[in-house]
């Protein structure tokens, strides 16, 4: 009996094991053959992408262990021979429950070394094709994407634009956990496209700028938060024309600084998916970085210190270097450099971008007198040198008549400097400390040497905020060749104040605007009380006397001449010019308008 039960069980597990073996055929011809799984593969990425965009795969195949395997991939848009997106080997982790039913889900996507090119169009836009909405998308969790080795070649139609950059041994991980929260982290080697063999190999020693990203879109509140970190660069100066696409003054500030520097960058969107720009903060720390400039006597070497740009200001903390054996200090902080540009001529705005915050806006002065340059832009600022030699060198490039100073007083040692620039109460403060250091000079006409010079010298200027009654002048220079040092030829505005000084010459336009800005915001008409005033100052305008010295200041501050006959006839019948009198040329006075001292209150 014993034996009988042990043969029909022996012969029921066999029967069981074809049949087990049968319907595992079965499934295989029916749901997981190569050519059936490769189909539902290829459909599955059609349906994401769209109809725009060609869909092949060479071969997929169910893997032992779990997961499909699929080679050659590649994403081509109609029309195009070319595919943007080309991944030779790929792993996708699906729901098998699903997939038995006939369904492909899918839960996680590992890309092994893809190639993905992009392009920027004239317009800001990417070429990226346009994804179908999904009913009921925003309810489920997005797979868990996973590159490694990935290749980006990104570039940009507009001629004006970024050069072409390659994104090389891109590490990405992107996770959508919880469901209303999309999370990015990656890392990648960024480096101009033109380094790379044909092979996509390029050369380490080269230039190329390590990095990392975070970032986090949180779908409910429409907000999108970005921190990208570059640890370490090797800065050279061949990278300022690159740089210069985005920043015009790049050029001249990056062209002459080399060293290690870092990077960090946090971008927040608005809440909500307004149309405000975003917040952008920005930190570069210096580290042994040298900083050669024409209008210097010698580089800076050793710099170190960071930089910061947030809400368009930029601010340093300390930045410190050498200037010869002279130590250098600088603490400063702007006001806001950086911004969308403004609106022209009406309402019509560029659209606010991240990019956009870093462009600075258009200012009508590109020259003129540098330190007024400096200070329009400046908040405060606080320079310290110490130990700065007073040699030939330095002294020529320093000091604006430093040949003659030498020649007359024959420095020798070194001196202190401190300039320190505030803007306290509306109004601005500069203080200029001297202080000799184991100095000594000999006066050219007395010549015996002062030796171990102690003490300081000392200059305030400093301006209340307030406006100075008297006149401001816009000119016209007629028959006048085009000064290349000043952009804003053949016109110049000239504030002058009611004793005569010139308060704003022409190269501080940007002040006088400022000025008229402050008198006139908020008026469409004249002031009909200073208008009387006027009127009976001037005797209904028969006694214009005064304005005419003060247009005569303003003539001899453009021209470096006096023309007080020239400057009559403005108040004349027949003639606003005034005519140059070794010159063919000659000023024509536009527009002024007259600034009337306060009334004195009894």
């Amino acid at each position: 009996m014993a034996s009988f039960v042990r043969c029909w069980l022996i012969r029921g597990l066999i029967v069981a094991v074809l049949a087990a073996g049968g319907f595992g055929a079965w499934v295989v011809v029916n749901w997981v053959s190569p050519e059936k799984v490769r189909a539902a593969v290829e459909e599955h990425v059609r349906s994401l992408v769209g109809e725009s965009v060609e869909v092949k795969v060479e071969s997929a195949a169910v893997r032992i262990f779990g997961g499909i395997r699929v080679t050659n991939l590649t994403l081509t848009r109609v029309g195009e021979t070319t595919p943007f997106v080309t991944v030779p080997s790929a792993v996708i982790y699906h729901d098998k429950q699903e997939f038995n039913r006939g369904k492909l889900s899918v839960r996680k996507v590992e890309l092994d070394a893809p190639t993905v090119r992009l392009t920027r169009r004239v317009d800001g836009s990417w070429d990226l094709p346009k994804f179908p909405d999904k009913e009921g998308a925003a309810d489920r969790a997005a797979p868990t994407v996973v590159l490694r080795d990935a290749t980006v070649l990104l570039t940009d139609a507009d001629p004006d634009g970024f050069p072409p950059l390659a994104l090389k041994n891109v590490k990405l991980h992107l996770v959508n956990d919880p469901v209303a929260v999309l999370k990015v982290d990656g890392q990648c080697s960024a480096l101009p496209a033109g380094e790379l063999d044909e092979a996509g190999r390029f050369d380490p020693n080269g230039f190329v700028i390590p990095l990392t990203v975070t970032a986090k879109w949180d779908l409910t509140a429409k907000q999108f938060t970005a921190h990208l970190d570059i640890p370490d660069v090797l800065l050279r100066p061949e990278l300022a024309p690159t740089l210069a696409r985005f920043h015009p003054e790049a050029v001249r500030v990056v062209g002459g600084l080399s060293g290690r520097i870092g990077v960090k960058l946090d971008v927040t969107s608005a809440s909500g998916g307004g149309t405000a720009p975003p917040a952008v903060a920005v930190r570069v720390d210096l580290r042994d970085c040298r900083y050669e400039d024409d209008r210097l006597p010698k580089p800076i070497e050793h710099v170190a210190g960071s930089i910061r740009l947030q809400n368009g200001r930029v601010s340093v903390d300390k930045l410190t270097g050498k200037l010869g054996t002279a130590a250098v200090e600088l603490h400063l902080e702007t006001k806001p450099l950086f911004g969308p540009a403004p609106p022209q001529f009406g309402p019509r705005l560029r659209p606010l971008t991240a990019l956009a915050q870093l462009r600075p806006p258009p200012h009508p002065l590109a020259a003129g007198d540098p330190r007024e340059q400096v200070e329009r832009r400046l908040e405060r600022l606080d320079l310290t040198v110490r130990g700065l030699s007073l040699d030939d060198e330095m002294v020529a490039k320093l000091a604006p008549d430093g040949e003659k100073w030498k020649r007359e007083f024959r420095p020798v040692g070194g001196i202190d400097v401190r300039v320190a620039f505030t803007r306290p109460d509306g109004g601005w403060r500069r203080e200029v400390d001297v202080i000799p250091n184991r100095a000594s000079v000999t006066y050219d006409r007395f010549r015996y040497p002062f030796t171990d010079l102690d003490g300081r010298l000392k200059s305030v200027t400093a301006s209340d905020g307030t406006i100075p009654a008297g006149a401001i002048f816009c000119l016209r220079a007629v028959n006048q060749p085009t000064d290349p040092n000043y952009p804003l030829h053949p016109h110049y505005l000239v504030q002058v104040a009611d004793d005569g000084t010139v308060v704003h010459p022409h190269t501080q336009a940007k002040h006088s605007l400022d000025v008229l800005r402050k008198l006139c915001s908020g008026r469409s008409a004249p002031d009909a009380a200073a208008t009387a005033r006027f009127d009976k100052l001037t005797r209904q305008g028969e006694k214009m006397d005064h304005y005419q010295t003060l247009l005569a200041a303003a003539f001899a501050s453009v021209s470096g001449k006096q023309e007080e006959r020239a400057a009559a006839s403005l108040f004349t019948p027949g003639g606003t010019h005034a005519h140059k009198a070794d010159t063919a040329g000659e000023f024509e006075v536009l527009a002024w308008l007259a600034v009337l001292p306060a009334e004195a209150t009894p």
